[in-house]
């Protein structure tokens, strides 16, 4: 407030003037305004952050160092993330480990052929990301034929070798482990279940069809999908007549085409299927029905 005083003809006159400072008046509004983004107590949200555990790779063999890379995982607000890998998934006999839990860019040895599987995890110092996987494959060792019949005298025969014979171990989940490749196998066909898989029946899909239902399995692990025309063959068993299959560990296996996943390469619209009403792979057209069995 000011005071101004006049003096005239003997009299004074005094005059009060006030001063509204509107920026005190409008300060207190201005500090809540700014807030109001925020939340009423001004605090900042946080974000989730983003695991990215890159490309699935693949090795010639086991003995090769593989390097993982996690350097595109991301933190929408911009913190700065910590990292936690976990192998996941192994084959049988693997004892293996990472270069570093919690580097971006860890490293390992695959010590047996076969799958891997590993999971990263970031965290922004507030929260943990979803998990992230990744596929490494290291080599694939070849199962043997499984035949033994000589169709000669003289040595060189199919049946003369024995090398990396088919074994298989029976999770009691219904999956079978193929203790060669290291790929885990649906143990019946879609459609079927049970010990013996005498539940249900096998149903036939169009290749996509396979494809997606493989995918949403529901059933022990994830990553289940639709096998290749070569992991596929791998369970043929060649020493077997109608289905030549082992029985005991794929048991009520349809003598009839299962799916592939491998496109033909001449024509896309087809792509490969095995026959397991004898040993051959033939192609067909994506739109028709044939049996499936997943793997991971």
């Amino acid at each position: 407030m000011t005071l101004l005083r006049w003096r005239r003809r003997g009299m004074s006159i005094v005059v009060f003037l006030a001063v509204v400072s509107l920026h005190a008046c409008s300060s207190s509004n201005g500090t809540n305004g700014s807030n109001g983004a925020n939340g009423a107590d001004g605090a900042k949200s946080n974000s989730t952050p983003i695991a990215n555990a890159g490309l699935d790779q693949k090795v010639a063999a086991a003995g090769i160092p593989v390097t993982l890379n996690g350097s595109a995982s991301s933190d929408p607000d911009g913190d700065a993330i910590s990292y936690e890998w976990t192998i996941i998934e192994r084959p049988v006999g693997s004892i293996d480990a990472l270069s570093s839990l919690v580097a971006s860019n860890p490293t390992f040895t695959p010590d047996k052929a076969g799958v891997y599987k590993l999971s990263l995890v970031v965290n922004d110092g507030v929260v943990n990301s979803s998990a992230d996987t990744i596929t490494v494959r290291a080599g694939m060792p070849v199962p043997d034929t499984g035949q033994t019949r000589w169709y000669s005298t003289t040595f060189g025969d199919d049946g003369d070798y024995a090398i990396n014979p088919l074994s298989y171990t029976d999770n009691g989940d219904g999956t079978i482990l193929d203790n060669v490749t290291g790929l885990t196998w649906q143990k019946c066909s879609l459609g079927q279940s049970g010990t013996d898989c005498a539940i249900g029946t096998a149903a036939t899909y169009s290749w996509a069809s396979a494809d997606a239902a493989c995918g949403s399995l529901s059933l022990a692990g994830t990553g289940w999908r639709l096998p290749t025309d070569f992991e596929l063959m791998t369970i043929v068993d060649y020493g077997r007549s109608v289905p030549p299959i082992n029985t005991a560990f794929f048991p009520n296996t349809i003598a009839a085409s299962y799916w592939s996943s491998t496109d033909y390469a001449a024509d896309t619209s087809t792509a490969w299927f095995v026959y397991f009403g004898g040993t051959s792979m033939i192609n067909d057209d994506k739109s028709i029905a044939h049996y499936v069995r997943c793997v991971r």
